[in-house]
C-alpha cells in the first residue's frame, strides 16, 4: 500500500544565476514550511506534515516563472513503486 503525505511550503527566495549562455535560465529557489499560530490551515500542516527547508535548481523557464516569493505551494510526496 503506497501512502502519499503533502506538505505546504513557502517560495521565499529565487536567487538567479549568470551562466555561460546569454540566455540561459539557471536559478535556486528556497521553500520554507509554512506555520501560523493562528487557527489557519498552515497550523495543521505545520502540526501534522514535515518542517524544514526545500531547495532547488530550476533551468526550465516555465516552471521558473511559475514560482512567485512569498506565495505558498503544495508538495505532494508519493511513493515509487
Amino acid at each position: 500500500m503506497s501512502r502519499k503525505m503533502r506538505a505546504k511550503f513557502t517560495c521565499d527566495e529565487i536567487t538567479h544565476r549568470h551562466t555561460a549562455v546569454a540566455d540561459d535560465v539557471n536559478a535556486e529557489v528556497l521553500f520554507r514550511a509554512v506555520y501560523a499560530g493562528d487557527g489557519s490551515e498552515n497550523d495543521t500542516f505545520n502540526k501534522y506534515t514535515p518542517w524544514g527547508e526545500l531547495k532547488m535548481g530550476i533551468t526550465n523557464p516555465e516552471a521558473l516563472a511559475s514560482l512567485e516569493i512569498g506565495k505558498s505551494y503544495y508538495l505532494d510526496f508519493t511513493p515509487v513503486e
